[in-house]
């Protein structure tokens, strides 16, 4: 597998990774390599695809004489409008020219010192209090947001937001996160004081902005943690279901036992989680499940990642030197090569009694969400 410049996530299916350089028209195998995951990886293809429209952006991405690899890329990924389905650039702040940087704020300075036309045009800030931006209006179609503040190392004057309208009246903004990453997303303007960017960025418009507006915001948690809020309630805060959070989740559980089973109301909070592993949350079900949870029936792509899975798995089998588990995971691994390419039903017997559960003084379950939350969040 080459190394990432580029890196196409498609969640739940798989994580791979696409080089492409930014500095040539994009290569026919790089295209090639992204059209094949979406087509045989993608489950949403076959249901989302209408004609030839599909075969037209691969046609149109292929022709393109276009030096921006990323952006040629990310009009194949975007014609599904799909969280799940998705691509981004990691940009390198070694690779940012400062001195733009500058001009741009000295063109902030100028502009916020008359008034605007466009309603929109100002200073608008994240409602996760890590950056203010300043945006200014080109036209009715077109805008561009340069950082203002920001409690990250994306640097002063950085133009991080570049949106556009399309024929169907949408916003697409190729937009660069604080820890940036580059995407290609839908925005739009919920009301004249609210921009959404999907559920990457929300940000309110400033009234009076006045130097120093982060100084004294305090921004969300981003690391799992526990805390006692009084006798009767107690909160644990899952920002994120990455892979990587699994053991701290069963350490943070495992050690706050006593405290979960005898607080009254046990409040989850998972605001801005995007989503990842749903093993991140299955330490809670002795605490809050009610009834029998039963693993679901699932269709499995059988392809070379999953292939490559069940090889690993099998290597763990044989160190058991059960020869009947042996023989059965061969069978599973031959019938997976026997339908490669194909969606076959997986069914699992896998169950939580919660009949079992510990007993606890738990009254009530809260959750907290907000405009961040996805997919397994």
């Amino acid at each position: 597998m080459r190394q990432p410049y580029i890196k196409l996530t498609i969640f739940i299916f798989f994580v791979t990774n696409c080089a492409t350089n930014a500095q040539t028209p994009t290569a026919q195998s790089d295209i090639d390599f992204l059209v094949d995951k979406i087509k045989h990886t993608y489950v949403g293809y076959q249901d989302k695809v209408k004609g030839n429209e599909f075969e037209n952006i691969i046609k149109e991405v292929t022709t393109s004489k276009s030096k921006d690899t990323f952006a040629n890329l990310s009009k194949l990924t975007s014609y599904f409008n799909d969280a799940h389905l998705r691509i981004f650039q990691k940009i390198s702040l070694d690779k940012i020219d400062t001195a733009v940087c500058k001009i741009n704020i000295q063109k902030v300075t100028k502009l916020s010192s008359v008034k605007q036309k466009n309603k929109y045009s100002g200073y608008w800030a994240s409602v996760n209090h890590n950056s203010v931006i300043y945006l200014h209006a080109i036209n009715k179609e077109s805008f561009e947001s340069y950082v203002v503040e920001t409690k990250t190392q994306m640097p002063k004057g950085y133009c991080n937001i570049k949106m556009k309208q399309n024929m169907n009246g949408e916003l697409i903004a190729d937009f660069v996160s604080t820890n940036m990453n580059r995407f290609f997303l839908n925005f739009k303007f919920t009301n004249d004081t609210t921009l959404m960017g999907n559920a990457y960025s929300k940000w309110r418009k400033i009234k009076n902005y006045k130097e120093g507006y982060l100084d004294n915001k305090t921004m969300p948690i981003s690391t799992p943690d526990f805390k006692v809020l009084d006798s009767n309630n107690v909160v644990i805060y899952m920002p994120s279901f990455a892979r990587s959070r699994i053991p701290e989740y069963d350490s943070i559980i495992k050690v706050n036992r006593e405290k979960i089973i005898n607080s009254k109301n046990l409040i989850i909070d998972l605001r801005y989680n995007g989503g990842g592993s749903i093993r991140n949350y299955f330490p809670l079900y002795p605490f809050i499940c009610t009834n029998v949870i039963f693993d679901r029936q699932h269709f499995q792509l059988m392809d070379d990642n999953y292939l490559s899975y069940l090889e690993k798995v099998k290597l763990r089998i044989d160190s058991t030197k059960d020869i009947a588990r042996i023989n059965r995971f061969e069978k599973i691994i031959d019938t997976a090569k026997m339908n490669y390419g194909k969606y076959i039903m997986q069914r699992k017997n896998i169950s939580y009694n919660c009949t079992d559960t510990i007993i606890n003084k738990i009254k009530n379950v809260a959750i907290i969400t907000n405009y961040g939350c996805l997919s397994a969040a």
